[in-house]
């Protein structure tokens, strides 16, 4: 009677396996992926903000060359398709406190490149928006 309880036991043990194994690889697998996502989105925002207050020192709001330093920053396999809006703009916004003060925001957005073997978040866009004051001419 013990060998049978026995085989019965691993029997059990082999389908308890089988059965939580992929819900195991999933949550780790969309934690990674995850990990990922946030960490190409960080890197992003930094690409823009420092892009963004480089181009506002110098008076330089040209869209071609703003994007050019967010590529130089940004590593470009991360994202299938970048694309770059630049904004002048005078008034009240979060980063012009008062009237008449100009600003420059940058909008950034990236599609993100798909992964080789398994992610969620393959093709979803991540946009970033920076914006920075103007100095006094």
């Amino acid at each position: 009677m013990g060998r049978r309880d026995a085989a019965r036991e691993r029997g059990s043990v082999v389908v308890e396996f089988a059965l939580t194994i992929p819900t195991v690889m999933v949550l780790v697998l969309g934690g990674v992926d995850l990990g990922t996502m946030i960490a190409t989105r960080h890197q992003l925002t930094n690409a823009t903000n420092t892009a963004t207050r480089a181009a506002a020192l110098t008076w330089t709001l040209s869209e071609t060359v703003i994007q050019t330093k967010i590529e130089q920053l940004f590593p470009r396999e991360k994202c299938a398709d970048l694309d770059v809006d630049v904004k002048r703009m005078t008034g009240i916004a979060p980063a012009a406190p008062a009237d008449g003060v100009e600003a420059l925001e940058v909008t950034t957005s990236c599609t993100l490149a798909e992964k080789a073997f398994f992610s969620l978040s393959g093709g979803k866009k991540v946009t970033v928006v920076a914006s920075m004051p103007l100095p006094p001419p």
